[in-house]
C-alpha cells in the first residue's frame, strides 16, 4: 500500500522522516511542545520521536509510562474521559459564547479557548476548577461528578508538559540540569527523564513539501537520506 508523503530531514544522526502532510507530530518550538501537522514543520523546529519513530504520540507515551505507578494509574482514563465529554458538545446547540458566559467564576476571557477544548486542540483547562465550571455550563452530570479527579489529571498533564519542554530544551542546547529540576512527583521520586527513556529530540534541517508516493510501512520511520531517496524514486 502506498500513501502520499513529504520528507523531513532531521539532525543528530542525519536522516529523513517520511510523513503524510497531515500526520500529527510532536514539535517543540521555543518552550512550546505541541502536536502539529507535518506540513507545518520548518527548519530549526525540533521534532520529538518515540522509539526513533513518529508513529507514537509523545504525550500518550508519557501518560502510559506515568500510569504504571499506582498513584497515577487513573491518569490516562481520566484524560480520555475529559476529551470524550468535551467532544460531545459539538453535537449540542450550545455556542462557545454560551458556555463561557455560564462558566461563573472563570478567569477566561476568550470563547475560542472553549473551542480548543471541544475540538481537542489542547489537553484541557489550565485551571482545574474550570472543569467543574465547564461541566455546569454544559449541564454534564457525569463530568460534574468526576470534575475534581479530571482537574487533577489535567493539572498533572500540564505540569509534565511544561517539564518536558524544559527537558527537551536542555537536550538540544546541551545545558546541564539538576535532576531535582525535572521532578514530576517528589514523594514518588518520578523524574521527566524516567518518563522519556525512549524519547529523542531532533532538529529539523529542511522540509521538502513536494508530495511523493511512499510505502505506507515506511512512513513515520527515520531512515538514512540515501535510502529515502531510493524509496521515493522507486515509487515515483
Amino acid at each position: 500500500m502506498e500513501v502520499l508523503a513529504i520528507s523531513v530531514r532531521i539532525g543528530g544522526e542525519i536522516g529523513v522522516l517520511l510523513l503524510e502532510p497531515n500526520d500529527l507530530i510532536t514539535r517543540r518550538r521555543c518552550e512550546a511542545v505541541q502536536r502539529v501537522a507535518a506540513k507545518s514543520l520548518d527548519a530549526d523546529d525540533v521534532v520529538v520521536l518515540v522509539d526513533q519513530a513518529a508513529r507514537h504520540d509523545l504525550l500518550t507515551a508519557v501518560i502510559e509510562k506515568l500510569s504504571e505507578s499506582p498513584t497515577y494509574a487513573p491518569l490516562a482514563q481520566l484524560v480520555a474521559f475529559w476529551k470524550a465529554r468535551a467532544a460531545r458538545v459539538r453535537d449540542s446547540q450550545l455556542t462557545y459564547r454560551d458556555i463561557l458566559r455560564n462558566m461563573r467564576g472563570t478567569t477566561l476571557t476568550s470563547e475560542q479557548t472553549i473551542g480548543t477544548w471541544i475540538r481537542g486542540v489542547v489537553d484541557g483547562p489550565q485551571d482545574p476548577k474550570d472543569v467543574r465550571r465547564f461541566a455546569e455550563a454544559i449541564r454534564d452530570v457525569e463530568l460534574l461528578h468526576e470534575a475534581e479527579r479530571v482537574g487533577w489529571a489535567l493539572r498533572t498533564l500540564h505540569a509534565v508538559h511544561r517539564r518536558i519542554g524544559r527537558w527537551l530544551s536542555a537536550q538540544i542546547t546541551g545545558v546541564q540540569r539538576q535532576r531535582g529540576e525535572d521532578l514530576v512527583d517528589a514523594k514518588l521520586g518520578i523524574h521527566v527523564s524516567d518518563l522519556l527513556e525512549s524519547v529523542t529530540a531532533h532538529t529539523v534541517i529542511s522540509v521538502d513539501r513536494t508530495v511523493h508516493r511512499a510505502p505506507a510501512n515506511a512512513v513515520g520511520l527515520v531512515m538514512p537520506h540515501r535510502d529515502a531517496l531510493k524509496l521515493l524514486n522507486s515509487t515515483s
